[in-house]
């Protein structure tokens, strides 16, 4: 019986600790944009909807359907590519935090947050801010202070 083979991932995302700690090739790829297939990839690994992760990067799925016809695949631009890669970097943060459990990390970032005033980590993070402050928060429970 044939083993099933992973999917591959983009390279943003397959390489987590470009994306967790950053680098000078992250940030010039943000700047030129993130190809479509790696939103793909994270909706996958986030195991939303097209929709639901184009809400949150603050493009309407019409808009994303028009590049993906574009002759390169598609493009994000630099501002939508900066969002997909504040949740790309919270998504392998939990992941971390939950010792390589992508499933579980998963769940957490949809699961309401007492630290979070009731909200989900993925809802919180919509703003570099409200990201920022969900960072905190794995950071805080990463070193066992419980909020």
């Amino acid at each position: 019986m044939k083993e099933k083979q992973p999917t591959p991932r983009p390279a943003a995302f397959a390489e987590e600790a470009a994306v967790l700690y950053g680098s000078a090739g992250a940030v010039a790829r943000v700047k030129h944009g993130l190809p479509l297939r790696e939103f793909d990839a994270l909706r996958d690994l986030l195991d939303l909807t097209v929709e639901d992760l184009a809400v949150r990067i603050g493009i309407s799925p019409a808009t994303l359907s028009r590049r993906r016809r574009e002759a390169d695949g598609g493009r994000l631009d630099p501002e939508h590519s900066d969002r997909l890669m504040r949740y790309a970097r919270l998504y392998w943060q939990a992941v971390q935090l939950l010792e390589g459990h992508e499933e579980s990390a998963r769940a957490w970032l949809k699961r309401p947050a007492r630290a979070l005033d009731g909200v989900t980590p993925l809802d919180f993070a919509d703003t570099e801010v409200g990201g920022r402050e969900v960072e905190t928060l794995i950071t805080r429970l990463e070193h066992g202070v419980y909020t």
